[in-house]
């Protein structure tokens, strides 16, 4: 299929890929959270309009990401960044990790004992390491 993707729909999948990108991180998912920065950089390079096959020849883009690139096209959104963002549990972690000094391992520990943000943090200032305070 292909389809001349403008800039302003670029910019939407470079913000998409972001959030999807932390969501990956805050996971501890490092090969997705590479990946999603790769296309970032990618994607921000090339001058738009752009056709969706000339993509495909870059490399790092298979199959998964062309078809977010599809589906925000044809869309406006893509369906697995909009499942992250209801999921609790994930905006927990991104919320956690993005605190100084915490990581997805220690913001799933945190989780685990109840603190489930950065104001429940706060209030529990013993779990804090000095620079986080």
């Amino acid at each position: 299929m292909s389809h001349c993707i403008k800039q302003k729909e670029i910019l939407g999948i470079i913000d998409c890929f972001q959030s999807l990108s932390d969501y990956n991180h805050a996971q501890g998912n490092i090969h997705q959270y590479h990946a999603y920065n790769n296309a970032i950089l990618k994607l921000s390079r090339l001058d738009s309009p752009v056709d969706i096959d000339d993509i495909e020849k870059i490399d790092g883009f298979g199959k998964g990401l062309i078809g977010k690139i599809e589906e925000y096209v044809e869309t406006g959104r893509m369906a697995k960044l909009e499942a992250m963002k209801k999921n609790k549990y994930l905006t927990q972690l991104i919320e956690l990790t993005s605190v100084y000094g915490i990581g997805p391992v220690f913001a799933k520990k945190l989780i685990n004992a109840g603190i489930t943000s950065i104001q429940k943090l706060m209030e529990s200032r013993e779990s804090l390491t000095d620079a986080q305070k």
